[in-house]
């Protein structure tokens, strides 16, 4: 046998060992992309409410152990989908701490903000039915209070549905932004703002 011709062999040779070898991964990879998709699928609810961005993260790899396997690239398709289950169960930690924090941090809006708007809604009644305003406000700063009043009522209703419904991230970014809007109304009409909602 001659050089070139043992060079040829041997290359054909180191070809079918490798695609046999890729081939060997085709079964395991698929099994781990199925694996990797099913867990992700057990907590994508919560996920994508509460970590939407390692939600995001853990879809793009699925996504790519996919195509690495469609091109039959099985040993990347195998890594890449192995490498999920770890994201998957960070990703269940991270929505768990977050779904916590907002049910906290909703507990505490929904009972400040009720009592600010009342007491905002007192103080608005009580002024109207004055002869005078105190002294240091005017009839356009007391206007503007009662049209803010209006929209933070609305605002804290539109807050309340959102829980209601479930989407508890809406629920406390509108709250949170009804909260700043009755300190402002608190602050024009000189009422006293409670400690909790300066923070």
């Amino acid at each position: 046998m001659t050089k070139r011709k043992f060079v040829a062999l041997a290359a054909g040779l180191f070809l079918l060992i490798a695609a046999a070898a890729c081939s060997s991964n085709k079964k395991p990879a698929d099994q781990a992309i199925k694996s990797a998709q099913a867990a992700y699928d057990a907590v994508k609810g919560d996920a994508l409410k509460y970590a939407p961005d390692k939600a995001s993260a853990v879809e793009a790899s699925l996504s790519m152990a996919r195509a690495s396997y469609e091109k039959g690239d099985y040993d990347a398709a195998l890594n890449t989908a192995n490498n999920v289950m770890p994201a998957v169960t960070d990703l269940t930690a991270a929505a768990a701490t977050n779904k916590e924090e907002l049910t906290r941090t909703w507990g505490d809006l929904s009972i400040g903000v009720p009592k600010m708007v009342d007491a905002i809604t007192t103080r608005v009644n009580f002024l109207s039915k004055s002869k005078a305003l105190p002294a240091g406000m005017d009839s356009t700063v007391f206007e503007g209070a009662r049209s803010a009043l209006a929209n933070l009522t609305r605002m804290w209703s539109d807050a309340t549905s959102a829980y209601k419904s479930g989407n508890i991230t809406t629920a406390v970014a509108t709250a949170t932004t009804a909260k700043d809007q009755a300190v402002r109304i608190m602050s024009s009409l000189g009422m006293p703002i409670p400690l909790a909602a300066s923070d």
